[in-house]
């Protein structure tokens, strides 16, 4: 059986040395809707059969100001800003800004509180964060169910990341979808992975150790390479 220190030397893992073409800051998918909802009275964990027909509920009445906002400001991986829609639709930032606030609001108030779509959309969203543990690959988001690859007819944006943005006890770092703080939960496993490699456990006794904290065994190598890097 492997032992934890001989997997350290695994040129995939670099030992965790820090690789600079890797490293900078990790952009963060911050929002209103990703605070926490410990305080809301939520659905049954439930998947849905069709989530995109049901996330349609939301948006088809939308206009194109509306839904070029939520498209690019709020589930794009990698936000325009506000700048560029202003020129777009001929207004200024601040409105831009104005309409953003909106419409995180308007999808928190349905999520928990349209009893025939928001609530069970929300309920598929639990469903996943019940399956996922501490962490989650985007992969794994994505494979999850057939319809989470499709794009939303009103918004043009694949499912995966509409649901990405907003899970509410997650946040959507690079390809990860962490519970809490993605810099803890990293510091944490190099801990754990330095005390591991001191006291000689085997592969199979650091997956559970790994367990233990959130992380799943199937994830547990490529988030080792990353906090690897990133340490």
């Amino acid at each position: 059986m492997s032992r934890c220190h001989s997997f350290g030397r695994d040129p995939r893992f670099g030992d965790f040395r820090r690789d600079p073409g890797v490293i900078g800051p990790a952009p963060r998918r911050v929002s209103r809707l990703t605070a926490a909802a410990d305080d809301a009275i939520l659905p049954a964990p439930a998947p849905l059969a069709a989530p995109l027909a049901t996330f349609g509920e939301l948006t088809r009445d939308w206009d194109a100001r509306r839904r070029a906002v939520a498209a690019g400001l709020i589930f794009d991986a990698e936000p325009p800003g506000t700048g560029r829609l202003a020129l777009d639709f001929g207004v200024t930032r601040e409105r831009i800004h104005r309409l953003h606030i909106h419409l995180e609001q308007r999808m928190r108030h349905w999520l928990y509180t349209d009893e025939r779509s928001g609530r069970p959309f929300l309920g598929h969203l639990l469903a996943l964060e019940q399956r996922f543990g501490a962490i989650a690959t985007t992969a794994e988001l994505r494979r999850w169910h057939p319809e989470h690859e499709l794009p939303s007819p009103d918004l043009g944006v694949p499912l995966w990341q509409v649901i990405a943005t907003l899970l509410p006890h997650r946040r959507w770092v690079r390809d990860w979808l962490v519970a809490g703080d993605l810099d803890d939960l990293g510091d944490r496993t190099r801990a754990a992975w330095r005390a591991c490699r001191r006291a000689g456990l085997s592969w199979t006794e650091t997956l559970e150790l790994l367990r233990e904290m959130g992380i799943r065994p199937e994830i547990a190598p490529r988030w080792l390479e990353y906090v690897g890097r990133a340490g």
